[in-house]
């Protein structure tokens, strides 16, 4: 049987730009029209989609997937698919909104 860790994280004050240089970071396509990176973990089977919600905040879908990060990147990546109209739309105008937090079911 395979094991797998997902995680959601919401940082309210940390957006994509405040990530350390020293991760090795991928641009991918947006998801939900939101810029997005991706970082392979260190390890095998680590996979984590960063999206932005404002350029001070961010959301983080994280996958373990045992030794497998092909397959911990495609987790990961539809869990940032789903996770994304849920997250609030920002206004450049505005202070970063307010985060929920909530499941995300399949």
């Amino acid at each position: 049987m395979d094991t797998y860790l997902l995680d959601i994280v919401i940082y309210d004050e940390y957006g994509i730009k405040a990530l350390p240089p020293t991760l090795h970071i991928e641009k991918v396509k947006r998801v939900g029209g939101r810029p997005t990176v991706m970082i392979r973990g260190q390890r095998p089977g680590i996979c984590v989609f960063i999206m932005d919600i404002t350029p001070a905040s961010r959301v983080e879908a994280g996958v373990t997937a045992g030794a497998d990060t092909r397959r911990a990147c495609g987790l990961s990546r539809k869990m940032a698919d789903l996770a994304a109209p849920e997250l609030p739309q920002a206004d450049p105008r505005q202070a970063p909104p307010t985060t929920r937090t909530g499941q995300v079911t399949s």
